[in-house]
């Protein structure tokens, strides 16, 4: 397969610390929609017995699991969110959930997700990642320019042409190497400012996408993202490793492997 150095690693999300919690993996999780669960284990930092919890909750009908954190935590963010009117609680993965199963799209069957594919609590993968220069682009088109933060990538990229990532099938950053499963297209939510939380009253930057990153093929594809713009791409992980900021990115590219797609066909 051809690859291009032609990129740079220019930010990172460092993944939350992992605590060990020891809990009995029969447990039958398929039929709720809510369960809570008290589970003893040791501390060994502490050499002592802890009782926590942990909730069973669903993600877009799949089952899921993870470690309360309390009702402090729990509270606040059911008044911030709901003004109390709704409960919400706050988890972490910790070692009660070796992974989640890869989401198949039930509108269209995008070829590269594989069934090893694992995330916890993403959307539909567990990586995004996405292009300085596309963001750079985006801002040379819009009356008030917006951070990267908005469409909240665990990878940036630089030194990539705008919109590189629309031709890329692979990437390999420092020791890993990273699969596209699909481009990412783009809801209200990067039209919230990240830092007031305030919804832009023009819909921006989605207004602004929609005028020139709307997909036209695939057509069934195409019919469904109608109103959605692509922005970034989502990525499955195929060689764990290490990477850094800094790091050279080989990219293997539709262009120059005409065999390998991420759509079925055109039709």
């Amino acid at each position: 397969m051809s690859e291009d150095i032609l990129l740079q690693v220019v930010s990172a999300v460092e993944s939350s610390p992992v605590y060990s919690l020891q809990l009995d993996e029969s447990t039958d999780v398929a039929s709720c929609s809510q369960l809570i669960v008290y589970v003893r284990y040791l501390d060994k930092e502490e050499n002592d017995d802890v009782v926590t919890k942990f909730f069973c909750s669903r993600i877009w009908g799949q089952a899921v699991r993870g470690v309360d954190c309390g009702e402090e935590a729990a509270q606040w963010l059911s008044e911030v969110l709901y003004k109390g009117e709704m409960g919400v609680r706050l988890l972490y993965t910790a070692k009660v959930m070796k992974s989640r199963p890869p989401r198949r799209l039930d509108y269209y069957d995008f070829p590269q997700i594989q069934n090893n594919d694992t995330m916890y609590y993403a959307d539909t993968s567990a990586y995004n990642v996405a292009s300085q220069s596309s963001l750079e682009d985006l801002n040379s088109r819009l009356a008030q320019p917006i951070e990267m933060k908005n469409f909240r990538p665990n990878i940036v990229i630089c030194r990539a042409p705008p919109f590189a990532e629309d031709d890329w099938l692979y990437l390999k950053i420092g020791d890993a190497v990273f699969r596209k499963i699909k481009p990412c297209e783009r809801c209200l939510l990067t039209t919230v400012d990240p830092k007031s939380y305030e919804r832009d009253p023009n819909q921006e930057p989605l207004s602004t996408l929609r005028t020139y990153r709307l997909i036209k093929d695939p057509p069934k594809l195409a019919k469904v993202w109608a109103t959605k713009p692509v922005f970034g791409a989502n990525m499955a992980i195929d060689i764990g490793g290490s990477i850094s900021v800094g790091d050279k990115v080989f990219a293997a590219t539709v262009s120059k492997n005409p065999s390998f797609s991420i759509f079925h066909d055109m039709d």
